[in-house]
């Protein structure tokens, strides 16, 4: 249930291809409700180099299966990028 959620933070690597990340409902071809670009790159050190990237949410109703899709067209089967981990941040009404 994605109705409190406004976005979803990601902690990503920009090592390899780079690529997008699309946040579908129900299936791998859903509708998106969600998605972020993470830019190409190289990182000396894999235990550096982490950055928080977000991707505004769509507000949804009821209960759905999310799919967490990673594509970059032009990698041709190439490493995108890493992902550490990922936070769901609630939606605050503004007063």
């Amino acid at each position: 249930d994605l109705a409190h959620v406004s976005q979803i933070k990601f902690r990503v690597q920009s090592h390899g291809a780079g690529g997008r990340i699309d946040v579908r409902l129900d299936s791998l071809k859903g509708p998106v409700v969600g998605s972020v670009e993470v830019p190409l790159g190289t990182v000396s050190d894999l235990k550096t180099g982490w950055k928080d990237v977000i991707a505004p949410v769509k507000s949804t109703q009821g209960l759905h299966n999310l799919y967490f899709v990673f594509t970059n067209p032009t990698a041709d089967k190439k490493e995108l990028f890493y992902i550490d981990w990922m936070y769901f941040e609630r939606a605050y009404e503004t007063k």
